[in-house]
Order: C-alpha cells, then structure tokens, then sequence
C-alpha cells in the first residue's frame, strides 16, 4: 500500500511511502524522516487526522488504507492530541528545492545516520547542518561544534562550513574567533569534488583535529605555541664507546 505524507519540516513537500499494513509506525516514519532530509528522527512525528500515531502500534491499528494521507509535525509542537486548526507555523513551506538535490540529501540522511555520525539538520531547513567534532591530542575532552551550510547548487558548489568553537590552546589550522575558517586542502572550494559528502567532510574535520600543521599558521595575531622540539643528543670528544652507542640511539 501507499501512504501520502504531507511535511511541514525538512523539504516540507508530500512523499509517497511504500510500506504494509503489518509495518510499524516507527518503521514509517523512518522512510519519510529519510525522504525529507531529516537525521534526528526523534524530532518528527506523524499524525493522522490530528491525532499522533504511537511508533510502536502498526499501521493497520489505525484503519489506514492505501492512498490515505499522514502528516510529518515536530515533536516538540505535538503535546498529546492537537487540532489541525490550531497547528500553525511561522516557517512558510519550501517547496523549490531541485529534485536532484533532493534525493541527493535524501541518500545522505540514510548514509549519516547508517555511519551513526553526530551530525543533525535543521527539520525546518535541510540545507543547515550541525556537527560534533571530538577533541583529541592537546584538545582531548574539548568537543567542537561545526556548522555547515549547503546552497541549493550542492554538491556541485562546497558547503559553507564555520568552526564555532574556540580552543584552548590555539589549534594552528582552526580561526573559530574570526569566519570559522578550517584550512585543509580537502575542504577548500578549488580541490572540492562533488563525490565528497557530509560524512567525507566529518572525516576531514576530524582529520585536522588530530593532524595539527604548524607550518601553516598564517592567520592568528598571536602566535600558537609549538610543541617543544625533541633534545637533541651528540657525541662529545673524550667520551667512551658505550657513550657514543648511546647517542646514536638516542639521536634516531
């Protein structure tokens, strides 16, 4: 059978689900959630002539036959039972996005949520993402927030990506106190390939935060500390065999 569903969030466009009456309301709601660009699954609800449906009921506990219509609403709007009348939104529907695109986000949502990445959208707008990036090295235990703006050219055109969070010490590749700038080659708009994806760029961000490149500090006023230089060991004149054995070693 076939469900229309009716969005006021993600691409706020109807979607045609295939599912059986034996399937779950979760089950659902996931294919949709998926249809709409929408990661956080738990965010959303579905309703059927205003009333929410229970996920863990299934569809044909509802009486729902094929071609009936669902709405796709906010949790955080949906308290109990609601009136369609009374449910408003401030946001206007987006109904321009390309197909192309549309489906493109769709297959990211999946592949986000399958690789279990911390990275949500906004359900009233796919295009603006929100990453976590843990701290490692000199930065362990310091998470980072990442936001990243798609055009509707993606992925042909790069993402706009701003690193919101300031660390302690200076990360060398990271300007989060100016745009939120984050030099590496991957994520720069000349090397861009539209191959890459959200989850290729949240292995870029994590790529810079554990390999620092101090040869490349060209943007903070003040200097970001380096980590001391390894001593080095050399042989002196007068000194034994052992002596100087272990200044090879210790030398490399």
């Amino acid at each position: 059978m076939k469900l229309v569903v009716d969005s006021t969030v993600g691409f706020a466009q109807a979607s045609t689900i295939d599912c059986e009456p034996q399937d779950a309301v979760g089950t659902v709601l996931n294919k949709v959630a998926s249809d709409q660009g929408i990661t956080d699954v738990k965010s959303t609800s579905l309703s059927y002539n205003g009333k929410i449906l229970d996920n863990k009921k299934i569809v044909k506990d509802y009486g729902l036959r094929d071609g009936d219509t669902l709405q796709l609403v906010p949790s955080h709007r949906t308290v109990g039972e609601f009136s369609l009348s009374s449910f408003s939104f401030s946001i206007p529907a987006t109904t321009d996005f390309p197909q192309e695109l549309r489906d493109r986000l769709a297959w990211e949502t999946r592949l986000v949520r399958v690789k279990k990445l911390p990275i949500r959208n906004d359900i009233y707008n796919p295009l603006h993402w929100t990453a976590v990036v843990r701290g490692s090295g000199r930065w362990r235990g310091q998470n980072s927030v990442v936001e990243i703006y798609l055009s509707k050219r993606y992925p042909r055109v790069m993402p706009k990506i701003e690193w919101k969070t300031v660390l302690v010490p200076k990360h060398p590749n990271l300007f989060p106190e100016t745009t939120g700038w984050v030099c590496l080659t991957s994520l720069d708009d000349k090397n861009w390939r539209p191959t890459q994806t959200l989850a290729s760029i949240y292995d870029d961000l994590l790529y810079v935060m554990d390999n620092p490149n101090y040869h490349h500090n060209m943007v903070h006023r003040d200097p970001v500390p380096r980590p001391r230089p390894r001593p080095r060991y050399n042989y002196q004149p007068g000194n034994n065999g052992l002596v100087q054995k272990l200044a090879n070693i210790l030398r490399g």
